[in-house]
Protein backbone atom coordinates (compact mmCIF):
# COMPACT_ATOMS: atom_id res chain seq x y z
CA UNK A 1 0.00 0.00 0.00
CA UNK A 2 1.48 3.56 -0.72
CA UNK A 3 -0.43 6.58 1.29
CA UNK A 4 0.44 9.71 -0.25
CA UNK A 5 0.10 13.18 0.49
CA UNK A 6 1.63 13.80 3.96
CA UNK A 7 2.39 17.67 3.75
CA UNK A 8 6.02 17.31 5.57
CA UNK A 9 8.78 14.15 5.59
CA UNK A 10 8.06 14.24 9.72
CA UNK A 11 5.12 13.46 9.53
CA UNK A 12 4.83 10.59 7.33
CA UNK A 13 7.97 9.40 9.28
CA UNK A 14 6.26 9.59 12.00
CA UNK A 15 2.69 7.57 10.52
CA UNK A 16 5.26 4.86 9.07
CA UNK A 17 7.16 4.62 12.77
CA UNK A 18 3.30 4.41 14.01
CA UNK A 19 2.76 1.44 11.26
CA UNK A 20 5.38 -0.73 12.21
CA UNK A 21 5.43 -0.03 15.82
CA UNK A 22 1.51 -1.09 15.99
CA UNK A 23 2.53 -4.26 14.02
CA UNK A 24 4.97 -5.32 16.51
CA UNK A 25 3.03 -4.66 19.28
CA UNK A 26 -0.29 -6.68 17.31
CA UNK A 27 1.89 -9.86 17.49
CA UNK A 28 3.82 -9.48 20.81
CA UNK A 29 2.54 -12.39 23.77
CA UNK A 30 3.31 -12.87 27.04
CA UNK A 31 6.14 -14.93 27.84
CA UNK A 32 7.61 -14.20 24.07
CA UNK A 33 11.06 -14.34 23.15
CA UNK A 34 12.35 -11.07 21.32
CA UNK A 35 13.44 -13.31 18.67
CA UNK A 36 10.04 -15.18 18.24
CA UNK A 37 8.62 -11.74 17.70
CA UNK A 38 10.50 -11.06 15.24
CA UNK A 39 10.31 -13.92 13.35
CA UNK A 40 6.39 -13.20 13.41
CA UNK A 41 6.55 -9.97 12.54
CA UNK A 42 8.75 -10.87 9.62
CA UNK A 43 6.35 -13.31 8.80
CA UNK A 44 3.13 -11.36 9.31
CA UNK A 45 3.49 -7.52 10.32
CA UNK A 46 3.18 -4.40 8.44
CA UNK A 47 6.94 -2.34 7.38
CA UNK A 48 6.69 0.86 6.31
CA UNK A 49 8.97 3.09 4.93
CA UNK A 50 9.12 7.23 3.08
CA UNK A 51 9.83 6.96 -0.26
CA UNK A 52 12.62 9.03 -1.56
CA UNK A 53 14.13 9.53 2.09
CA UNK A 54 16.02 7.49 4.04
CA UNK A 55 13.51 5.74 6.46
CA UNK A 56 12.55 2.55 6.41
CA UNK A 57 10.47 1.12 9.74
CA UNK A 58 12.26 -2.61 10.06
CA UNK A 59 15.60 -0.38 10.53
CA UNK A 60 14.36 0.33 14.22
CA UNK A 61 12.65 -3.21 15.06
CA UNK A 62 15.33 -3.69 17.68
CA UNK A 63 14.56 -0.65 19.22
CA UNK A 64 10.57 -1.38 19.36
CA UNK A 65 11.20 -5.20 20.47
CA UNK A 66 13.37 -4.01 22.90
CA UNK A 67 10.88 -0.76 24.56
CA UNK A 68 7.50 -2.26 24.26
CA UNK A 69 4.86 0.64 23.98
CA UNK A 70 0.85 0.28 25.34
CA UNK A 71 -1.41 -0.32 21.70
CA UNK A 72 -3.89 2.73 22.95
CA UNK A 73 -0.89 5.11 22.66
CA UNK A 74 -0.72 3.81 18.93
CA UNK A 75 -3.18 6.23 17.14
CA UNK A 76 -2.12 5.93 13.54
CA UNK A 77 -5.09 7.72 12.63
CA UNK A 78 -4.78 10.95 14.55
CA UNK A 79 -1.20 11.32 13.01
CA UNK A 80 -2.80 10.74 9.36
CA UNK A 81 -5.66 12.90 10.68
CA UNK A 82 -2.95 15.35 11.56
CA UNK A 83 -1.55 15.30 7.99
CA UNK A 84 -5.06 16.06 6.36
CA UNK A 85 -5.36 12.65 4.87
Amino acid sequence: MVIEGFPTVDLAIEYARCIVRSSIEHHRKPKQTKEELKQLWYLFGESALVLGHKYRGNDELDFFINNPVKDDKLDCKKIREKAGL
